[in-house]
């Protein structure tokens, strides 16, 4: 999983100190991405490597575009 797509640039998030993908990946394996978008894996206390990449994928793509009104999505 890469920070962002061929010719994109990563942004940096100033109210937590550290890139939008970082944020959101530490997030994720926190467990925000536990079963999401999974319904095969609803609520079993793990996070899949597809759950991460999902998850990390989809809010990095809409901070990014809410935020700098352009996109960023991890490969």
């Amino acid at each position: 999983l890469t920070a962002c797509g061929p010719g994109q640039t990563t942004h940096y998030m100033p109210a937590v100190e550290r890139t939008a993908f970082g944020f959101y990946f530490e997030h994720g394996l926190s467990g925000a991405a536990r079963a999401y978008n999974s319904p095969d894996h609803p609520h079993d206390h793990r996070v899949s490597a597809r759950e991460l990449a999902r998850y990390v994928r989809d809010r990095v793509d809409r901070w990014a575009w809410e935020n700098r009104g352009t996109r960023q999505t991890p490969q």
